[in-house]
This record gives C-alpha cells, structure tokens and sequence, in this order.
C-alpha cells in the first residue's frame, strides 16, 4: 500500500525489476489518498505466476482488485499504471473482482500499455475478472485509458466486463484500446458480457485523431450505455471488426447500445473521422429509449439485423403519420427515397420524409 507518499517506483521495464503481485487474500496494490503523486507501477505481473502464463489471483473469489487508485479523504494525482516504453505494461488479470479500480478524488491518471485480463503473451484469456477497469471517480477528466500510439494501448479482454464506467464519472477518455480481442487485434476473447458499460457522462470513446479509435470486436455486445448517462462521444471506433476495419470479428450482440433514458449522446460525428466502423455484429446500433441520441456520418454494414434499431420493434420501425408519437429517438420516422439519378459530377435523390412540420431535420447520403 502507498498511503500519501509521492515519487514511488513498483516495477520496471525489466525482467528484473518485475514485482509477482499474486495470491493475496484482499488486493495487489492500493495507491490512496492526497501527497500519493507521481507513482508509477509498471512491468509488474499481478494476479498471475512468475512466467505470467497462469493464474495466481488477488482477492477471496467474491471480492479483490489487482490495482486500486483512489481517495480517502483528498486523491492522489499524477499516477502511471504501465507506459508506453518497451516493458512499462502491466499484466493485470485472474483477480476475484476488478483489475483496475480507479475511484474516488483522482486527477490525471494514466493507464497504457497493459494486459488485462490475458497472459503475458496477450494470446490467451486468463481468468474472468468480473471487470478490467472499473471507473468510479468524482473528479472530471480524471483519467486517461490508453492513447494515440500502439505503445499506449491497452489490451482488455477475457474479463465479465471490459470496462465499467459508473455514475459519478465524467470527462474520462478512452483512447487506442483493444477491448474483446487478443494483442494482434484479430483474434477474439471475449469479455463475456460487454467491451464497455458506459453509466455516466462526457466520456470520450475514441476520438479524430490518427490512433484515437478503439478496437472493440469479439464480445457479446460492444458498447452499452444505460442510465440516463448524457454527452457521451463515440468517434472514430471499429466495431464488430478485425484491427483492419474489414475483416468480421463481430459483437454477438449489439454494436453499441443505448438504453434506459440515455439521452444526447454522439455515435459518430460531422468532423472529419468522427465516423465508427460498426459491422458484423448481430445489430449495429440499438436505440431502446432516450431522445436526442445522434448516429451521424459511421460507416454501417454487414450487421445481422438492421444497422441502425429503434426498439421496442426488432427491425424496421414504420413510418407513421405525422411522427407524433413517443419512443427512442422519438421513433423517428426515416425518408422514402423515389428516385436517384447519377450525372456528370452530382447525383439526383428525390425523396420525402413526414415528420415534425417547421423543422430542420438533416439526412445523409451514403454510397453502397
């Protein structure tokens, strides 16, 4: 434990300084509270045995976390779990309960470069961790997972969940991860039940930038977001595909999904590379309820079901008179195209949508 004591160092990038964080009956390592600044813990093994090729978990079997980061009282700052250098990665996986908890009072935590959940190989799922990373903080923008650079990414699959973000989160940015499949990106294990559980608000999954996009493939849904969470962005992802963005790695079963009263979040975006790859999944993206919600400018394909659901309806919604009526989206009606014609340089699309009269509504195009 490092309770209020800066400057700390567990680990390293060598063989050598690696620390075996294995088989304790609470937790591995707890960093708490103010003064707890500019700790590092990197190249460790915890939760598994000395070759990292078998469990050794932290924790009883009902409860244990592999890391924990978090306050009683003021929270500490500036903390490194794994890097971006060769050997700074942790391996975090077979723990009873969460790999990572990250809770409480943080400011500027940075988590790249790990394993969690797999062996050190990154091939191999190693023990269901009920959650990866576990995000419970009260502090916004607290926290960074991952990044632009394939040195910062994070492999986090093989858990129950590969991320949990609950309610008092905001501003948390998740960034180049690989979440449901192994270290090359183009074989799955599963985190059995989602790649992310978005519960809060103003989280960045992915983003523009070259690198920002996350790979969520191989789970049975990629990502869920419930609980009336609001302002989330999700840019610039594959999902359901292999690292190529082609080749089928599918979701079994949602894309991404927005449940219970989520309202105004973002799936894509008008910027340039603000689109997601969403394909080979059983449903693209699922709309249950919450209003608000926009799907713009992603690239949607291969899916089973529809690309884009409005439930309670499995399937195409119709359209009704006026669009007067209640639902996810409002049940939006969508446009009845009559004709196109291709010419020289534009391309002709004549079409009608009956919906909310005096409003400006906007449609896109998509070639196919």
């Amino acid at each position: 434990m490092i309770s209020g004591a800066p400057n700390n160092v567990i680990g390293g990038t060598t063989a050598a300084a690696r620390n075996i964080v294995s088989g304790n009956t609470v937790l591995g390592i707890d960093i708490l509270n103010a003064g707890a600044t500019n700790n590092v813990v990197q190249g460790n093994y915890v939760g598994t045995d000395v070759t990292g090729s078998a469990a050794l978990g932290n924790g009883n079997g009902a409860s244990g976390d592999g890391i924990d980061v978090g306050q009683i009282g003021t929270g500490p700052s500036n903390v490194t779990i794994g890097g971006t250098t060769p050997g700074a990665g942790n391996v975090i996986s077979a723990n009873s309960f969460q790999g990572i908890l990250l809770f409480n009072d943080l400011n500027g935590v940075n988590v790249q470069g790990n394993l969690i959940g797999t062996d050190a190989t990154g091939h191999v799922s190693l023990g269901s961790q009920v959650v990866g990373i576990f995000i419970n903080t009260t502090s916004p923008g607290a926290a960074t997972i991952g990044g632009t650079t394939a040195g910062a990414r994070n492999v986090i699959s093989g858990n129950q969940d590969g991320f949990d973000l609950n309610t008092f989160s905001t501003g948390i940015t998740i960034q180049g991860n690989y979440i449901g499949t192994d270290i090359t990106g183009s074989n799955a294990l599963p985190n059995a039940s989602r790649g992310m559980f978005v519960s809060t608000n103003n989280t960045i999954i992915g983003g523009t930038a070259a690198g920002a996009g996350n790979l969520i493939s191989g789970n049975f849904d990629g990502i869920d977001i419930a609980n009336s969470s609001t302002g989330n962005l999700i840019r610039g992802n594959f999902i359901g595909t292999k690292a190529d963005g082609v080749s089928p790695l599918g979701n079994g079963g949602s894309g991404v999904g927005i449940f219970t009263g989520s309202s105004n979040n973002s799936v894509g975006g008008t910027a340039a590379a603000a689109g997601n790859r969403i394909a080979f999944n059983t449903r693209g993206v699922v709309v249950d309820s919450g209003t608000g919600n926009a799907i713009l400018a992603n690239t949607i394909f291969s899916n089973v079901g529809v690309g884009i659901d409005l439930t309670p309806v499995a399937g195409v919604t119709a359209n009704d008179n006026c669009d007067t009526d209640t639902g996810p989206n409002n049940l939006q009606n969508f446009p009845v195209l009559t004709s196109a014609m291709a010419g020289a340089v534009n391309t002709t699309i004549q079409g009608t949508l009956n919906s909310t009269p005096s409003t400006t509504f906007r449609i896109e195009f998509f070639a196919n």
